[in-house]
């Protein structure tokens, strides 16, 4: 997959990405959705006690979000090899 050219990964800062968020869609049809909160990534950090998050279809709002997502995106870099070869590593532990 990751040499396909259709995977892309890219790192962000840490904070940059506080809280979580996903746009379902690209944010530019009226049936895209915001996932906003409460999908965590860092398992150093487990959520305690109730977990919330909300999804919005307002067209305008997920506009926005998938605006900040672009932000990100450009700002990030690159991370593609470095997944890539984290897990072909663990794949070739697993396998011995």
């Amino acid at each position: 997959m990751a040499a396909s050219g259709r995977l892309e990964v890219r790192s962000a800062g840490l904070l940059a990405w506080d809280p979580d968020f996903s746009v379902l869609g690209r944010g530019s049809s009226d049936s895209d959705v915001l996932i906003f909160g409460c999908h965590q990534f860092m398992p150093q950090q487990p959520v305690e006690g109730l977990a919330m998050a909300c999804a919005i279809r307002h067209p305008d709002v997920v506009r926005a979000a998938a605006g900040h997502f672009e932000e990100l995106w450009e700002r990030g870099h690159d991370a593609l090899e470095a997944v890539t070869d984290a897990l072909c590593r663990s794949r070739s532990i697993s396998d011995a």
